[in-house]
């Protein structure tokens, strides 16, 4: 099983952090900012990872340290998860247009509902993430000429 536990405790923060790339898209996210759960429970939900975050910040004075912190936790989460990342394909892409409708110019999303473009923002970077982490049974090895990603 592709899954991981990262822990970080700082001056300003105390984060878990699980996935399991192969799962099936449940979450328990609780970090306290309430629109970063929603989004964080889309990419999960979207990109078919299993995510727990348990986040504590130091909100009273800003959301910037909780928000960067559980950036850090899930980026080496997902590392770790990834392992030696054999036979992953490596690259994805999405576009999710949502109901109040989103177009792509040149990778900038642009909508008249800021809530519905960031939440399409957060469904394609999940379904991306999932396309890239996805063992293809063609790929032999590191998906890297140099035999090296990182």
């Amino acid at each position: 099983m592709r899954a991981s536990k990262i822990e970080r405790k700082t001056k300003e923060t105390d984060i878990v952090v699980s996935v399991n790339l192969d799962g099936n898209g449940t979450y328990a996210i609780r970090t306290s900012i309430p629109f970063l759960d929603h989004m964080l429970s889309l990419m999960s939900k979207h990109g078919l990872f299993d995510i727990k975050i348990k986040a504590k910040g130091d909100r009273e004075i800003d959301d910037h340290h909780t928000v960067e912190d559980i950036g850090i936790v899930l980026g080496k989460a997902f590392k770790k998860a990834l392992g030696d990342m054999k036979g992953i394909s490596r690259y994805g892409y999405a576009s999710v247009p949502m109901n109040s409708g989103i177009t792509l110019h040149v990778s900038t999303p642009y909508g008249r509902n800021t809530h519905h473009i960031i939440e399409g923002v957060f469904k394609a970077f999940g379904r991306a993430l999932k396309q890239s982490v996805a063992i293809d049974p063609r790929v032999k090895g590191v998906p890297s000429t140099k035999k090296l990603i990182g």
